[in-house]
This record gives C-alpha cells, structure tokens and sequence, in this order.
C-alpha cells in the first residue's frame, strides 16, 4: 500500500484536490447564504460534476491509468475552483481596502490574538493523547487508537442524550 509509489503520488494528488473542492464548496456555500440560487446550482450541480465527467472521460480515452484519471479530477477541481471564484468576485463586486487607523488594528489584535490562542490550545488538548501515542507507538496502534476513539465518542452519544433529557 504505502510502499506503491503510485498510491503515495496518487494520495498527494488527492490532497490538492481536497484543497480546491473545499473552497469551492464554502464559496457555494455562501452563494447559498446570500440566496444566489442560480449561482449554487450551476457551480454545484452543473460545473462541478460536469468537468469532473468530462475530464475523467477525456482521460479514459486517451489511455490513461488511475493517475492519470486522478489528474483529470485535479483539472476538473481546480477549472471549477477558479470559475467559483470568479463567479464570486463579480456576483459581490469586492473591493479591497485596508484602513490605516492603527487604533483599530491594535484592537483586533487584542481581541484576536487571544481567542486564537484559546483555540489553539483546545485543538492541541483535544488532540494531544493521539500525540503522544505517536511518538511512544507504531502508526498502527495510532490508527487503531483514533478509530477506536471515534467508536467510543459515537458509543456514548446516547449516553449524552440521556444525560440531558434526566440530569
């Protein structure tokens, strides 16, 4: 599996898409937010399954293989991508523009800068035994941990259930 160095090319090429499929999906998303419908559907339903078609059959024909197919999704993301944002720039008309009031930027920062941090340090707590399993374990018994950490969380959601309709 890991050792294939297709699979490994193939799983990178995989995260790019990931990348470009997911900020399309919140550009859509915000089609959907500020009630542009025609906007949502033709990125969603139309653009995207569309080139996806279109560019895994172009590399079908043309004889390629899984990677080869997989970089056919890759165009596909990254052409929907771009269309998304450029949809997006005209639909709102933005115009950036930074103020130069220095009072105000040291005020977002002193409101920023620890919520951040609070953040941060609740990713990192939250996440920290699968850490330390990593660096004292195999990458195995980190898979296993965190699936078995999944199934312990979905086990006792109706415990939590229960726990607010009888407190």
């Amino acid at each position: 599996t890991l050792s294939e160095p297709l699979f490994v090319s193939t799983l990178r090429v995989f995260a790019v898409i990931l990348v470009f499929d997911t900020i399309a999906r919140l550009v859509v998303g915000t089609f959907r937010a500020l009630e542009y419908p025609r906007l949502q559907v033709f990125s969603q339903n139309f653009l995207m399954p569309t080139l996806r078609v279109i560019f895994v059959v172009a590399a079908l024909v043309l004889g390629a293989e899984l990677f080869g197919v997989v970089a056919g999704i890759l165009v596909a993301s990254f052409i929907t991508f771009l269309v998304t944002i450029i949809l997006f720039v005209h639909s709102l008309k933005i115009k950036l523009t930074i103020e130069r009031d220095p009072t105000e930027l040291i005020s977002l920062y002193r409101f920023s800068v620890p919520s951040f941090a609070k953040d941060a340090g609740g990713i990192l707590f939250n996440k920290m035994d699968v850490v330390v399993v990593g660096l004292l374990l195999t990458q195995n018994a980190v898979g296993i941990y965190n699936a078995a950490l999944v199934l312990a969380a979905i086990i006792s959601l109706p415990l939590t259930a229960l726990n607010q309709l009888f407190p």
